[in-house]
């Protein structure tokens, strides 16, 4: 008999389990090794009332109740703890109950970060839908801004080298040219290589009256601007906290003022890269949502990005494809349409319809839609090459390739 006490005492205070036994009169009766340290409980705990003893008090009123439950989810400091109780009575037993504990902290934050795992594959599974589902710079980059606000950000913001915008890419990661300020979109300066300066292309946010450069805007981006050292650099930037003026600010502290006291606090300016070329820079910021971004949000910051690039630099090749198949490259420009700046292929085709061409008028269709029925569009239209010579339907992949070989 004394041997079975001292086998069945060794193996329960040996266990990896809590274990706790309450008798009728609602004091402990019993605790092994892991409950005293779950619980961090005197080493006078048995024989004392359990209302007594620290516990929470959804977990004394659980030991006092006898109530049978089965995983319920309790706290003790900071650990989280799975709990199951029965009563002891059953069958004629002694009164009271006994509780199983398990400490269940880490599998909880493993689980956390699971869930987060999996909400973020099908953030940018959706992503590849909803981004890229034309070929025009501007609509896809605007996709991007709007798909970002609410799932990730709070406010998004595109700007692009206006080389992009006119289906060129940015010479060796320098910007496009333009001024700050430059009025009518029509007029651009020289390139100056000592200077980024980026069109606002994109523009989304939970409200509509944020202190953000407007849509459309040239703006002048200073060396310390994330946004400079994204396009010149490659370089992700987070601003945990824009409260803290670690240099972002020097672009235009008026404006920096502005944004903190409207309650934007944090900031990941992320570059669009295609093919190794920076095409523009994208710029995340929270304001409603009171997590700062974090390292770990970078990795979800830049799959959201690369995937728009790529749908960006693509439209951008199919509207320099465009220019020229129409026998003529765009002038070194800011396309304006009216309300809204754009170089969208559904614009330019409206306007060559009316516009001659080396002394001729070719027939062109507008293009929107999914970028797969623009492209057969495109492959279909007649087109005229620099040699005055007809390709009729040839392939917009085709344009694309002819393009790239003589620029």
């Amino acid at each position: 008999m004394t041997r079975m006490y001292e086998h069945h005492d060794a193996v329960l205070h040996s266990v990896r389990e809590g274990v706790l036994i309450v008798g009728g009169d609602g004091r402990l009766v019993l605790a092994n090794d892991e409950a005293r340290r779950l619980f961090d409980l005197p080493p006078d705990a048995e024989g004392r009332l359990v209302s007594e003893l620290g516990f929470d008090p959804h977990t004394a009123e659980l030991l006092a109740s006898g109530r049978p439950a089965t995983d319920e989810v309790h706290t003790a400091g900071e650990r989280l703890l799975s709990v199951s109780h029965r009563p002891t009575d059953r069958d004629g037993g002694p009164p009271g109950s006994v509780a199983t504990l398990r400490d269940t902290t880490e599998l909880r934050a493993l689980s956390g970060k699971v869930d987060l795992a999996r909400n973020r594959l099908k953030l940018l599974y959706d992503a590849g839908v909803s981004i890229g589902t034309t070929l025009d710079v501007v609509r896809t980059a605007q996709e991007l801004a709007e798909y970002a606000v609410a799932r990730f950000a709070d406010y998004v913001s595109v700007d692009l080298a206006d080389s992009v915008l006119r289906g060129e890419e940015p010479s060796d990661g320098v910007a496009g040219t333009g001024v700050p300020g430059a009025g009518p979109p029509g007029a651009v300066p020289p390139v100056d290589g000592r200077r980024t300066v980026l069109r606002r292309t994109a523009l989304s946010g939970i409200r509509d009256d944020g202190p953000l450069y407007p849509l459309g805007m040239l703006i002048d981006f200073g060396p310390s601007a994330p946004q400079a050292r994204g396009f010149r650099g490659g370089v992700v930037t987070v601003e945990p906290v824009l409260a803290d003026f670690g240099g972002w600010q020097e672009q235009d502290p008026e404006h920096a003022r502005r944004i903190v006291e409207y309650g934007i606090h944090s900031m990941i300016t992320v570059p669009l890269r295609a093919r190794g070329v920076v095409l523009g820079v994208a710029s995340f910021m929270r304001a409603e949502k009171p997590e700062p971004f974090e390292e770990d949000d970078v990795s979800l910051a830049e799959e959201l990005v690369t995937r728009a690039a790529v749908s960006i630099d693509n439209a951008r090749r199919y509207t320099r494809g465009m220019w020229w198949g129409m026998g003529c490259m765009p002038r070194r420009r800011w396309v304006g349409c009216g309300r809204r700046c754009t170089t969208s292929p559904r614009w330019i085709w409206r306007r060559m319809r009316s516009s001659p061409i080396s002394g001729r008028s070719g027939r062109f269709g507008g293009v929107s839609g999914p970028a797969r029925r623009s492209a057969a569009g495109a492959g279909r239209a007649p087109v005229r090459d620099r040699r005055g010579g007809a390709a009729r339907g040839q392939p917009a992949g085709a344009l694309h390739r002819r393009a790239d070989r003589e620029a």
